[in-house]
């Protein structure tokens, strides 16, 4: 599966990983996420992909600019699976997978300066990056142009960490749905 960016890779991977860790996912196959690392690089892969097998690669999309905008050039070329409909949030990226909470907490780490944490601020069920550069604005700071790759690999050293019985029943559940959609879909 072709994903945007390597942070969709890690977070992917951690999904994968814990879930079929915990036993609420057994995949048939191997799911492999490959980051494609822009737009039209996903595109030229993708393309690619499709001429060479049987049928159409899949493309893992979120809610960005840049995801909707992959999706609409892509069209029948490639099976695309967007978060936006597993999530019923059109701006939902990646993160929005995970519980605010460990993000938040894990972003106030790789980010030390402001005096509010993003951690006190955070809404669980609105889209996390969006509150992040939000907060970051308002705290007068500017976020590293890799702080999405940065908490993503802090959430994927935590969370592997601790293991799946870490997780809530409702992570899990969330989990196991989106993976059975990308090996069913």
């Amino acid at each position: 599966m072709l994903v945007q960016s390597r942070v969709e890779q890690t977070y992917l991977s951690v999904i994968k990983t814990l879930s079929i860790a915990s036993g609420q996912f057994l995949p048939q196959r191997d799911m492999v996420f490959a980051p494609a690392c822009g737009a039209e690089v996903m595109q030229v892969m993708a393309r690619l992909l499709s001429e060479t097998q049987a049928q159409p690669p899949k493309l893992v999309l979120d809610g960005s600019a840049s995801g909707r905008a992959l999706a609409a050039d892509m069209g029948k070329s490639a099976h695309l699976v967007v978060l936006p409909g597993l999530a019923g949030r059109e701006d939902c990226t990646v993160e929005d997978l995970f519980p605010a909470a460990d993000l938040a907490t894990q972003l106030d780490r790789v980010e030390r300066r402001p005096e509010r944490l993003f951690a006190d601020v955070v809404v669980e069920g609105q889209p996390f990056v969006a509150q992040a550069q939000a907060w970051a604005q308002a705290e007068g700071i500017a976020l590293p142009g890799d702080w999405r790759l940065q908490l993503a690999e802090r959430i994927r050293h935590k969370m592997l960490e601790a293991g799946p019985a870490r997780l809530t029943d409702a992570t899990r559940t969330r989990w196991r749905k989106f993976l059975e959609r990308l090996a069913t879909d």
